[in-house]
């Protein structure tokens, strides 16, 4: 039973190999090389670039306001007594 099912399947797979063949070329792009060379990947890149500008900034002003409270926050809790 093991030897027939090594014949049909070796028998099937030298039939129908050509079924395997790609009949079309892969082609591989290069996006790096897009986005630094065409006019909308440099106005993306660009764009891309103030957001992240914008971004920062307002993590900065958050951070030091966050900064400004906590040490209010400290200033106020030794002004106040432990029995306050």
């Amino acid at each position: 039973m093991k030897f027939f099912l090594k014949i049909i399947t070796l028998i099937f797979f030298t039939l129908f190999n050509n079924i395997v063949y790609a009949n079309e070329k892969i082609a591989f792009i290069n996006m790096n090389q897009i986005l630094i060379d065409s006019n909308a990947g440099k106005i993306a890149t660009k764009e891309l670039q103030n957001n992240h500008k914008e971004n920062n900034d307002k993590i900065l002003k958050v951070e030091e306001s966050l900064k400004k409270d906590e040490i209010d926050i400290v200033s106020k809790k030794n002004i106040i007594s432990k029995e306050e």
